[in-house]
């Protein structure tokens, strides 16, 4: 969001889809301009209120995400697998766990196709992690010829503590001492870190969680 010269520009970010396959084409940005700041302003308020609410009642029925537990955010990454290969993943945050979930999107082959030519799928989730688990947070750059192109975060976690949450509430439980997950850019990747913190001092009521940065 940008105000300049009495003109207030909103840059929307979405996702576009590849008309040859399941996955994800990359990330379209729309700019709307509003002369009137005020309007501009408001159009923001309920773009981000409606956006929030429709994800939660998404995720909540959807993965589903049942009470106690409520849903808090969710993040479009890449998981690293046991093989070293790159996933395209949904990280789902509750208040208390992550889940891990695989989606797909399906799509009409089409040169362009409107919204009505695709749908968005999601699995049941392949396992979930109790944040009040997490030991250490690593912030790690992927550099490729002196440039950073993307950022990972290797999760470190107490096993234990993890599968006696995990295993108690009958959620997907897989056995794991840390995880690797790359985020396209550095501002949602601090944000996530920013996320599980909140989660983590709520749960804990400590700020114990370790944050450390090789970049």
């Amino acid at each position: 969001f940008e105000l300049k010269e009495n003109i207030y520009t909103i840059k929307i970010i979405y996702m576009g889809i590849n008309t040859s396959g399941n996955k994800p084409l990359n990330y379209t940005s729309l700019k709307i301009k509003f002369d009137n700041v005020n309007e501009g302003k408001i159009f923001k308020y309920f773009l981000e209120k409606y956006k929030n609410i429709y994800w939660q009642e998404y995720f909540e029925k959807n993965v589903p995400i049942l009470p106690p537990y409520y849903y808090q955010y969710h993040f479009f990454l890449k998981k690293v697998n046991s093989r070293g290969d790159e996933d395209n993943r949904i990280i789902v945050l509750t208040d208390k766990y992550i889940s891990n979930v695989e989606y797909q999107i399906i799509a009409n082959k089409k040169t362009e196709p409107t919204q009505h030519d695709f749908e968005f799928k999601i699995h049941k989730p392949k396992w979930s992690l109790f944040i009040g688990s997490f030991e250490e947070l690593q912030l790690i750059g992927k550099d490729k010829k002196k440039k950073l192109i993307d950022l990972m975060i290797k999760i470190k976690l107490n096993s234990k503590k993890n599968k006696d949450f995990i295993q108690k509430q009958k959620l997907p439980y897989k056995s794991k001492s840390s995880v690797d997950f790359i985020f396209p850019n550095e501002r949602i990747c601090r944000f996530f870190i920013y996320q599980i913190k909140r989660l983590y001092y709520d749960i804990t009521k400590t700020n114990n969680i370790k944050i450390t940065e090789n970049l």
